[in-house]
């Protein structure tokens, strides 16, 4: 999504859609208009109401990148480049500044701007071996079982998601964000009965595993049984957050694979059948 809006009260407004955008790691791209030379400001209004020294200053806690750029070429750099980062995985929004400079000024000579190709990254996927390690303790498993934070992109990655419950005929929970619905292997399974849990972008680990009692004192208390084999195959360790931490609390796991999901899900099934 591409949002454009002002500084500072067009970005307070919409500051706090732009903080649900990075806790759901969903691609924001969001340019903000801004008169940064102070001699070229407007009396009373761009003074009052459209004007700071910093722009992206209120929302850097919980973007993926901003940047402030000073010439065309800069800032057709830099919009290439906030795209590219935006849609690399673990997703995130971007700003990106206009100030009214950029947008006003006379191009004495377009033949000296360049817009740079854009070529996105390709997804990180895990490590062959540590991949066969996590297929070799899924197969061996008794009762394993799989949980899906926000894993599928697009069809192809459900059909993955599919072919691996089906490949090793393991419940999957995690609700339409992982599995189709309505197909059997969806939603079943108990973190109690599980000899082997599988997360899969699981954002709230800890909290699948423990239940937390909120009364006048507070307790935690296990839920999985003892001697469960815990595994962590998450983008999200790619881009820990800072300040605003829209992470649960650290769970200590047997196997931490810091990768795309999606993109590791075929080097999963073809371990797994082999």
């Amino acid at each position: 999504m591409a949002v454009a809006t002002f500084v500072p009260a067009g970005l307070q407004h919409a500051a706090m859609t732009l903080y649900g955008a990075y806790s759901s790691h969903i691609p924001v791209y969001m340019i903000l208009g801004n008169h940064l030379d102070a001699a070229r400001r407007r009396p009373g209004i761009d003074w009052s109401g459209h004007s700071v020294q910093d722009a992206p200053a209120m929302v850097r806690d919980f973007v993926k990148w901003d940047d402030t750029p000073v010439s065309l070429q800069h800032f057709a750099e830099s919009a290439v480049r906030a795209y590219k980062i935006a849609m690399t995985i673990p997703y995130g929004p971007v700003v990106l500044v206009a100030d009214s400079s950029l947008q006003e000024d006379h191009i004495p000579d377009r033949s000296k701007l360049h817009i740079p190709k854009l070529t996105l990254s390709q997804p990180p996927v895990g490590d062959p071996k540590a991949i066969a390690e996590v297929a070799k303790l899924l197969v061996a498993a008794e009762s394993p079982l799989i949980i899906c934070g926000d894993v599928v992109r697009d069809e192809e990655g459900r059909r993955l998601m599919v072919e691996l419950a089906e490949t090793l005929q393991v419940p999957i929970q995690g609700g339409g964000r992982g599995m189709p619905n309505r197909h059997p292997l969806s939603g079943g399974g108990r973190v109690g009965n599980a000899d082997v849990i599988l997360g899969l972008n699981l954002s709230d680990f800890f909290g699948t595993i423990y239940n937390f009692r909120d009364q006048q004192e507070t307790s935690l208390t296990s839920l999985i049984k003892p001697g469960t084999k815990l595994i962590n195959i998450s983008a999200y360790d790619l881009n820990v957050p800072r300040n605003y931490q829209n992470i649960d609390r650290y769970t200590e796991v047997d196997i931490s694979i810091a990768a795309d999901p999606q993109g590791t899900l075929p080097v999963l099934i073809e371990a797994c059948n082999a």
